[in-house]
């Protein structure tokens, strides 16, 4: 039986009154480091999504925008295509669609697929040979999970009136907690609507003791501690609210309210993020401002990326970043870093 474990109510201040709006690249003291990406040419023509993750630093699984592919794994370092998993059945290796995908620990993979309710497990032998993936039953609504240890943490609209939402590996909700602060603007704002402009995306801390959640519709950073199941907040990088209203239950963003951060990985010192410094009007979508921070919140590098990116990889020593670009084909892109 699955040990009852509590979450730390900590009210955690979110673009409360008493915070100052301020851009994100204010805070780098130095000019940013330009970076021309090499480009990594692959063995197939390949009409590639976004980046997943990056495994044992060598294999991309990348969303591949094809009628019967979901995943495509390849070689970074040859381009060889090593693996396609495929979509539209029920059989070893085939899947209908994947909702949420999160790795752990730079070798290992999950993917949930919500119309058979599985939760699929993929390491180095599945991808390397004719292993099949292991499979558990996991029935949850939400698009938006993370991995970390023992269990999985949802946050956003899909966890109601709360801010996180703990999981076990069947799916089975355990915990919830509230700690949502908001500012006076928003006071009158259900908690529900409120959640929709602080959705945003993870990334866990190798150790998986702590992670950090970065806003895609708003400006803010925050790193969470990780420690015997319980969450604990430590700290709060605001940089802005989302202009946004609630219109018969639901939220109205204006065009004119600023993205956020679109990518975000980690390594065991540092935190790698895309940030986008356009508004929502803005159709183009990708982010050519790559933000470093460490897991303490300081702010440590910017760079300029020359051929910007909407999703990204990190290796584990986080001297490469692999991307999907426009060229205008969508093609594999490495940038060398150096901190």
């Amino acid at each position: 039986m699955f040990k009852k474990y509590y979450i730390l109510c900590l009210l955690f201040l979110m673009g409360c009154s008493g915070h100052q709006e301020k851009d994100p690249l204010t805070c780098f003291k130095s000019e940013p480091v330009k970076l021309v990406p090499t480009i990594i040419s692959t063995d197939k023509p390949v009409l590639f999504g976004g980046v997943v993750a990056l495994m044992e630093d060598t294999i991309l699984a990348i969303n591949t925008l094809k009628e019967d592919t979901l995943l495509t794994f390849i070689n970074v370092l040859n381009g060889k295509t090593l693996k396609r998993m495929v979509s539209k059945g029920n059989g070893p290796g085939e899947m209908h669609m994947i909702k949420f995908c999160k790795q752990t620990n730079n070798n290992q993979l999950w993917l949930y697929d919500p119309n058979s309710a599985k939760l699929h497990f993929i390491d180095h032998q599945v991808i390397m040979t004719d292993a099949l993936y292991k499979t558990t039953n996991f029935q949850q609504s939400s698009q938006n999970l993370l991995k970390i240890d023992t269990c999985f943490i949802s946050s956003g609209i899909f966890v109601k009136n709360y801010r996180f939402q703990l999981f076990d590996s069947n799916g089975k909700t355990f915990n919830t907690c509230l700690n949502y602060q908001k500012s006076e603007k928003y006071q009158n704002m259900s908690d529900h609507t409120y959640s929709t402009g602080f959705q945003g995306i993870y990334t866990i801390h190798p150790d998986n003791n702590k992670f950090a959640f970065a806003t895609i519709l708003s400006g803010s950073i925050q790193i969470f501690d990780f420690v015997n199941n319980v969450i604990q907040p430590k700290i709060d990088l605001f940089f802005y609210e989302p202009v946004m209203k609630e219109q018969n239950g639901v939220c109205a963003f204006s065009r004119q309210s600023k993205r956020g951060f679109d990518g975000i990985e980690s390594t065991q010192q540092f935190i790698y993020t895309l940030y986008s410094n356009k508004i929502l009007a803005d159709p183009d979508l990708t982010c050519s401002h790559l933000l470093v921070f460490d897991w303490d919140g300081n702010p440590i590098k910017r760079y300029l990326l020359d051929t910007p990116l909407t999703t990204f990889c990190i290796n584990s020593q986080g001297t490469k970043l692999y991307g999907i670009a426009f060229m205008p084909e969508t093609t594999i892109v490495q940038y060398d870093l150096q901190l």
